[in-house]
């Protein structure tokens, strides 16, 4: 009985996503936040000095 109930949610959080992939408006939300994650990152790292498989640099 739990596994019906767990394929259940599985099927109706699908169903969801599958809406929600096809709304414009949330997927320009969703790579606005993307964006916005991406760009405070890299400003981090730039902060503290990037380390990408290469010797530390500092940016000036």
């Amino acid at each position: 009985m739990m596994v019906q109930t767990e394929n259940h949610q599985n099927n109706q959080k699908l169903e969801e996503l599958k809406r929600l992939i096809n709304d414009d408006l949330y997927l320009a939300g969703a790579i606005q936040r993307i964006a916005q994650v991406l760009s405070e990152e890299l400003l981090e790292e730039r902060a503290l000095g990037a380390v990408h498989g290469r010797k530390r640099q500092r940016w000036v």
